[in-house]
């Protein structure tokens, strides 16, 4: 039931109520790990300069 409108032109990104799409997922995934290590060093760089 959730897969039925996924290429009903939901926009790319949007994964809303569908679930994870296969190849939405990973991508997701990486993007989240990307996101995650680049927070982790600003989060570093603010507390070496703040203490």
């Amino acid at each position: 039931m959730r897969r039925a409108g996924l290429g009903e032109g939901a926009p790319p990104g949007n994964y809303g109520n569908y679930g994870y799409a296969n190849s939405g997922y990973s991508a997701c995934e990486e993007e989240n790990e990307r996101l995650t290590e680049s927070l982790r060093s600003k989060v570093t760089a603010i507390k070496s300069v703040s203490i």
